[in-house]
């Protein structure tokens, strides 16, 4: 689970990295209201992390950017933000890390935290069996908005399919957690490599982890378009 390979594959997307973002910047929903939602929720102030406001913006931002349509569903909102705010000491432990700059002492421990989280956070909801639907894409959605300069978002169409070649969840929570460690890890490798700070910008590129979730958007809309 040290992401090795999935580094190996994003890391292949360096020397076009100025292409793919460009892509992003230009053509990636340029008038849609998650991009919005995205900007507002990037700008809160800490001490309204936690607020029902706040929570209430993640929660139609998180549907806004399709978590409560096809393979997805959220959990009811009293429950999303319950969950959030009693698990709030444990998600804080994690905002002194920064992608990038996580060293390699620091995985184990950092790895158990995200565990605890990813097990216990009741965030998605159940399909009419009463079967939990995945928690990955949602999970790794939310601790993003939570903590933006940690956390990757992940999704199907592009993250998934990028690193795999398929936009499978695993049905095994266990199994779930091990994908997007190794996108996490591979995440923080590539951000050690790379200098992304210089992408900064006040669109989609508002922090390093959202800078490699829209590298990987990029290269998969211009392979789409048959470009390299």
């Amino acid at each position: 689970m040290n992401g090795k390979i999935e580094f190996e594959k994003i890391d292949t997307l360096g020397l076009n990295l100025k292409n793919f973002l460009e892509e992003v910047k230009k053509n990636y929903r340029p008038f849609d209201p998650g991009n919005y939602l995205y900007k507002k929720l990037m700008a809160i102030p800490f001490d309204d992390y936690y607020s029902k406001n706040h929570l209430e913006l993640i929660y139609v931002t998180l549907s806004a950017w399709n978590m409560n349509s096809r393979g997805a569903k959220l959990s009811e909102f009293e429950d999303f933000c319950g969950s959030i705010i009693s698990k709030k000491n444990e998600i804080e432990s994690l905002r002194k890390y920064e992608c990038g700059k996580i060293k390699a002492f620091e995985i184990p421990e950092i790895l158990a935290q995200i565990e605890q989280l990813f097990s216990s956070l009741k965030l998605v909801g159940t399909n009419k069996n009463g079967k939990e639907k995945p928690r990955l894409v949602t999970f790794s959605k939310t601790m993003h908005f939570l903590l933006p300069n940690l956390f990757m978002p992940i999704d199907r169409t592009y993250t998934l399919r990028f690193f795999y070649n398929n936009t499978n969840v695993p049905q095994k929570i266990a199994k779930q957690f091990e994908k997007h460690n190794q996108i996490f890890l591979a995440a923080n490798l590539f951000a050690q490599k790379h200098n992304l700070t210089q992408y900064l910008d006040t669109k989609w590129n508002l922090n390093k982890p959202k800078i490699i979730d829209n590298l990987i958007i990029g290269h998969q809309r211009l392979q789409r378009k048959g470009k390299k």
